[in-house]
């Protein structure tokens, strides 16, 4: 069973950086989404944690009946899930799989593409508002607290520690996007240098100030 705080923890996060997913029935370990295909195409997708979450990987599935080349045994793997570590959050799976996703033209096989209705995408949007609006008055009671109170230095340095890790695994996801385009060809050897090399610098300054 996966701790409470973690899901609460990864369910923040997803509401805060990704748009157009939710709990399945309010489960935490089950969320859905809708995400466009090269050719704007809906692609029904289903993130499902592991018990052992996050010492484990979350499993990752497109509705049945699509073909695609990062489908294996019926979960679609990306670079980050392949290379799991359990600094990775959810929300930064959905980030990558929304990128390969959104640069491949779907084949549906014999599946059909899912009917997304307007009311239902208004719907997932106003359930993730809604959940935003509750996280600014939270952080905004939090504040004025702060506010009235002398800030521990050890939790200044866990804080700035969290805020390090982040943006390392951001620069990583950066960094297995970009390894995806040059292996589509969207980039040639010359531009794929320029900018792994500009991810890496940036990469190893943020670690530096750990």
């Amino acid at each position: 069973m996966v701790n409470d705080e973690i899901l609460s923890r990864e369910a923040s996060l997803i509401y805060q950086n990704v748009f157009g997913f939710e709990p399945v029935e309010g489960d935490l370990t089950k969320w859905f989404g809708i995400i466009n295909d090269k050719t704007h195409r809906p692609v029904g997708v289903t993130i499902s944690l592991p018990n052992n979450f996050p010492s484990a990987s979350p499993d990752v599935k497109l509705q049945e009946g699509i073909m695609h080349p990062n489908i294996s045994k019926g979960k679609f793997v990306t670079r980050s899930i392949a290379r799991w570590k359990t600094s990775y959050h959810i929300h930064q799976i959905i980030r990558e799989v929304r990128q390969v996703i959104s640069s491949s033209a779907i084949q549906f096989g014999s599946s059909q593409v899912p009917k997304v209705t307007a009311a239902t995408a208004d719907n997932t949007l106003n359930n993730q508002l809604s959940m935003l609006k509750q996280q600014l008055n939270s952080k905004q009671q939090e504040f004025e607290t702060v506010q009235s109170q002398s800030i521990d230095q050890s939790m200044m340095n866990n804080t700035l520690t969290e805020l390090t890790e982040d943006a390392l695994v951001d620069i990583q996801n950066d960094l297995f996007a970009l390894e995806d385009a040059y292996d589509r060809a969207d980039l040639n050897g010359i531009e794929f240098s320029k900018k792994f090399l500009a991810l890496q610098k940036r990469y190893f300054m943020i670690e530096k100030t750990k």
